[in-house]
């Protein structure tokens, strides 16, 4: 029998039950060598999302979260998970922070947020605006804001953006842009012109040909050599589309990545990492998405010779992942993929919502926060709790992406109509350990 350990501010208490569900073999309570603490409140639903953003880091041997309390955007810190630093505000938190994605390389942040630029409070214009900030102990030096899509100023709102850097060092920016002249939500992308610069970008390149009414939320990834892919969710048609960037031009037709929900607002989307290539292979896109029948699916992208090719093929459903001992999918709400692209080949990584509660609202869909992984092309049969043993209402969680020495999840917690800000923690050795235990 195993023993739950939660870590709070200054109590820690003990609870020893054991269940057994979720994916194959499943574990109850969480592990000993799982942490979770609560980091503050908000009056925000979406304040830890979206799952396909980041906002969470372990960087120089600290932990750095980004989130939103509901009136600000803030930053925490701290060295092992459990004590954190006061929070550390950005700017005005508008739409919680599913506006903010951040990216991290060589000790510097790369934060993003979208914030009203129009001096009229009755009609909102927002602008993608991208900083650049060092680490330093316990915090973060920011430099300047520099605006992203400077030759779309007659437009407005650019929302829900993505970013990502590519291996050569450019910055890719996608957002949901709301054409007021056509009233329909389209992506639109940029990219700075010199690597790890973010005072110069390109123009915005309208990028998926599948204009939405509804929504469209993005995620991209730069994939060096100027060429890049882009999916989207479009809400009302409740598919996920993707189009690739040659490093010249858009496809002149998007691929239609996988079926998913009609749903606005919910976090049933898809999130993508990249896996760089070697001397025998190119890189290679993961990515996961949620379907029309609330499942979790996978496939791979490689790029040979500048084509896009699929894994599966698709003409065939993605691979499905998130099943119960039985071998039956199990219904999620969430998913998000981080990598170890220090081992070869690398570990991937996925966090799944395991649905446990559902209201009267189609998006009021909360439950267990599980960690599963994918070791040599091989989804593992179990599956890690990494948020409260006994807490189902749990909801848009978020992670890092770069999982080569600690993983860091954040996520809301709703209890009694209060909104808690969320942090669970472990070490990666512990969680390896416990994969590559036999059944």
């Amino acid at each position: 029998m195993r023993f739950l350990k939660y870590f709070y501010a200054f109590p820690i208490l003990m609870g020893s039950l054991l269940i057994i569900s979720g994916c194959y073999e499943a574990s109850g309570p969480q592990n000993e060598f799982v942490q979770t603490v609560e980091l503050d409140t908000t009056t925000h639903p979406h304040s830890t999302t979206r799952q396909f953003q980041r906002m969470v880091f372990f960087a120089d041997n600290q932990w750095f979260v980004f989130y939103s309390d509901g009136a600000d955007c803030l930053y925490k810190v701290s060295i092992d998970g459990v004590s954190w630093s006061t929070p550390h505000i950005m700017d005005k938190g508008i739409g919680g922070s599913s506006n903010i994605d951040v990216t991290y390389r060589d000790n510097l942040f790369y934060y993003f947020n979208s914030l009203d630029v129009n001096p009229d409070p009755d009609k909102r214009k927002m602008a993608l605006f991208a900083q650049k900030g060092s680490v330093g102990d316990q915090h973060i030096e920011w430099g300047e804001k520099y605006r992203v899509f400077k030759n779309d100023d007659s437009d407005y709102n650019f929302m829900y953006s993505s970013v990502s850097m590519d291996p050569d060092g450019i910055l890719w920016a996608a957002s949901r842009h709301w054409s007021h002249s056509g009233h329909f939500h389209d992506v639109v992308v940029s990219r700075t012109l010199q690597p790890f610069n973010i005072t110069s970008w390109s123009p915005g390149m309208a990028s998926l040909k599948t204009n939405d009414p509804k929504s469209l939320a993005p995620q991209i990834i730069g994939l060096g050599a100027g060429k890049a892919y882009l999916t989207g969710k479009a809400t009302e048609k409740g598919k996920i589309f993707g189009n690739f960037y040659d490093g010249v031009r858009w496809d002149n037709k998007d691929q239609m990545v996988g079926e998913s929900t009609t749903v606005g607002g919910d976090d049933k989307r898809m999130s993508m990492v990249y896996e760089p290539g070697n001397e025998s292979s190119t890189g290679r896109v993961h990515l996961v998405y949620i379907d029309d029948k609330d499942h979790v699916r996978y496939r791979v992208l490689s790029v040979p010779d500048g084509v896009p090719n699929w894994t599966p093929p698709l003409d065939q459903s993605g691979e499905l992942v998130v099943k119960d001992s039985k071998g039956r999918p199990i219904n999620a709400f969430s998913c998000i993929l981080s990598i170890d692209s220090s081992e070869q080949p690398a570990l991937i990584y996925l966090l799944y919502g395991e649905t446990k509660w559902r209201g009267k609202d189609p998006r009021a869909i909360r439950g267990e926060l599980r960690l599963t992984r994918n070791a040599d092309g091989i989804w593992s049969n179990r599956s890690l709790l990494m948020s409260e043993y006994g807490e189902k209402h749990n909801i848009y969680p978020n992670m890092n992406e770069n999982t080569d020495k600690k993983i860091g999840i954040l996520y809301t917690k709703v209890r009694n109509d209060q909104r808690i800000i969320m942090f669970s923690s472990a070490d990666k050795r512990d969680v390896d350990n416990f994969f590559n235990k036999a059944r």
